[in-house]
């Protein structure tokens, strides 16, 4: 049996952990001049880019995450003041999750993504194409392997 270290599979699983935790790392350090984390700033731009009509449901899809954590984080979210719950006009007992006026300011303000875009500067165009490309096959085949199909309710890519 090959040692774990010496694992290709493994090594390729630990880099890709290892740089998505210190690039989430980088982006929760910009975020915190606005005192949210990067979980809200993905809710505050989801729901500014379907106009406030998503569902905690389809946001927890979107994000792969479990409905009653993307639940829980709104609810302290709305208690903040960034973003409201609103009643589903055609489903009772849904909801859809809108911006509030601070949670919109909140929201141009860490577009910025000054973070992100330095570390993947050391990347050329080409190479991110290609990167992208990789990490859409490996994110479907994993969706497809808990369960998710990887057509979700609205498009992220």
């Amino acid at each position: 049996m090959e040692h774990i270290f010496t694992d290709e599979e493994y090594q390729i699983w630990r880099l890709m952990a290892q740089a998505m935790n210190a690039m989430l790392k980088a982006r929760q350090r910009e975020l915190a001049r606005y005192n949210i984390s990067p979980r809200q700033a993905a809710v505050l731009l989801i729901s500014e880019a379907t106009s406030g009509q998503v569902t905690p449901y389809q946001m927890a899809k979107w994000v792969v995450r479990e409905h009653h954590t993307i639940l829980e984080l709104v609810k302290r979210m709305e208690r903040d003041g960034l973003v409201k719950r609103v009643p589903r006009e055609d489903r009772k007992g849904a909801v859809r999750i809108t911006l509030t006026e601070k949670g919109t300011k909140v929201h141009h303000e860490t577009m910025k993504f000054e973070s992100l875009h330095r570390v993947l500067t050391v990347l050329s165009k080409e190479e991110r194409q290609q990167l992208f490309s990789i990490l859409k096959k490996l994110r479907n085949e994993a969706l497809v392997q808990i369960g998710v199909s990887p057509k979700f309710p609205f498009p992220p890519l």
